[in-house]
């Protein structure tokens, strides 16, 4: 799989890599680590200062690890999937690099996946990575959507999308729960996936949050979903998506 440049060799200091991955090939789009300003394509971005705390990575390099982490990520998902063969999904992740080239945090930022294990493995393959070191700041950002996961079993029947307003009574129970027992620190939405069994249980689910100070979090949250009885998906195994 090789990346296609679209940046110069050095991502401008205070800005993120942000590589996308999907069946047609790669995508590399540079995005700045704040939310972005309304601007047109072509503009040329104003403003943009050296930070002493967020720097740029080398772009090349940086795709190189992300390619070789792909085997990785898919050990995680086939591990998982022999187990749970209703499996699929897309995965993306950010990672915070330290000058000491090592991985300081991994974070699930977004996910469909809907399973908490694969997803922890897929972190463990990136802390392993030796990265380049950050120029110009003292920690450099990075964002990857790995290839999409499909069920390893074309003949399992797919899990059906659950509409959530059909579990809202559950929903706003486990809410409560999680305000309860949960360190909540973070304003970020936890975004949930769940497969469900066809009485409502949980066979297994996964969570995400933008937020790399969320995992303590994300691991009481999905605890208390695997403990929450659903509404039944109908006569086969259903996916439910929402946000706590």
């Amino acid at each position: 799989m090789n990346a296609r440049s679209l940046l110069h060799p050095l991502v401008p200091a205070g800005l993120a890599l942000t590589l996308y991955v999907g069946c047609g090939g790669n995508k590399i789009q540079q995005a700045p680590h704040e939310p972005p300003h309304p601007a047109h394509h072509n503009e040329q971005a104003s403003d943009v200062s050296v930070s002493s705390e967020v720097g740029g990575l080398n772009e090349d390099a940086t795709s190189k690890i992300f390619e070789r982490a792909e085997p990785g990520f898919d050990r995680c998902f086939k591990n998982r999937a022999k187990q749970l063969e209703l499996l699929s999904g897309t995965v993306k992740l950010f990672v915070i690099i330290g000058m000491d080239q090592k991985a300081k945090s991994v974070t699930i930022e977004a996910s469909d996946l809907g399973d908490r294990d694969a997803e922890k493995c897929m972190q463990q393959v990136l802390f392993a990575m030796k990265w380049p070191k950050p120029v110009g700041g003292r920690t450099a950002h990075a964002h990857y959507t790995a290839a999409s996961f499909e069920q390893l079993d074309p003949d399992v029947r797919e899990a059906v999308a659950v509409d959530a307003a059909q579990a809202k009574k559950a929903i706003a129970k486990l809410k409560k729960q999680v305000k309860e027992e949960c360190q909540v620190g973070s304003p970020s939405p936890i975004q949930i996936t769940a497969y469900l069994d066809t009485e409502g249980k949980v066979i297994t689910a996964s969570g995400s949050s933008a937020d790399p100070n969320a995992e303590l979090t994300i691991d009481c949250v999905i605890g208390l979903v695997r403990n929450t009885d659903f509404p039944s998906p109908g006569s086969y195994a259903g996916k439910l998506g929402f946000s706590l």
